[in-house]
């Protein structure tokens, strides 16, 4: 395991505090706009900020937040509303759901990024099949089969029936953590 203990307890305490915040957003849902939220509207215009600055010039990074900001507002904002016209109502559910779906992009092109990093293009290879692979190129073995576990549940997240529970805040928030880990895995030098 990499990380000093310390590093380790701050990741546990944070991890910790997203779940309770979650579970308060779902219970009370003004606690929503401190928890849910910044995911909503910071993450998704991280991500394509990040993807979009690969092997080009540096933007500051007060550019980068502020790009990242509007994007995602424009990302979440959207992705939203379809979900609420194809529900027929906007609700809890419906943003728990755009936070999936934001968060299986993002495990997905973690997951893009680590095969870079070890130059391998797996692209033209399916999810499942890359899941596999990452058991053999990651360093930690446990990432990788949660990784695995965490994008069959964001996929089952995602494919939701009206006869299913939807699920719950969390889960949804113990699979952003593997998410997280693995896209600092998936950035960390080799």
């Amino acid at each position: 395991m990499n990380g000093t203990p310390r590093q380790w307890a701050a990741a546990l305490a944070t991890g910790v505090a997203v779940v309770i915040g979650l579970v308060a957003a779902w219970i009370w849902p003004i606690v929503s706009i401190a928890t849910v939220w910044p995911f909503l509207l910071v993450v998704p215009g991280w991500a394509i900020v990040a993807w979009g600055s690969r092997g080009r010039g540096r933007i500051p990074a007060t550019g980068r937040l502020g790009l990242a900001i509007i994007l995602s507002v424009a990302v979440s904002a959207h992705l939203s509303w379809w979900l609420a016209s194809l529900t027929g109502g906007y609700g809890r559910e419906t943003v728990f759901l755009a936070a999936a779906l934001l968060a299986l992009r993002a495990l997905e092109d973690g997951l893009a990024r680590l095969w870079e990093g070890r130059a391998l293009d797996l692209r033209c290879c399916s999810v499942p099949t890359q899941l596999i692979c990452l058991r053999s190129y990651l360093d930690d073995p446990r990432l990788a089969a949660r990784a695995g576990h965490a994008w069959s549940a964001l996929q089952r997240a995602c494919h939701h029936h009206a006869y299913e529970l939807a699920p719950t805040a969390g889960e949804l928030e113990a699979w952003f953590v593997v998410v997280r880990e693995l896209i600092g895995a998936s950035s960390a030098p080799r």
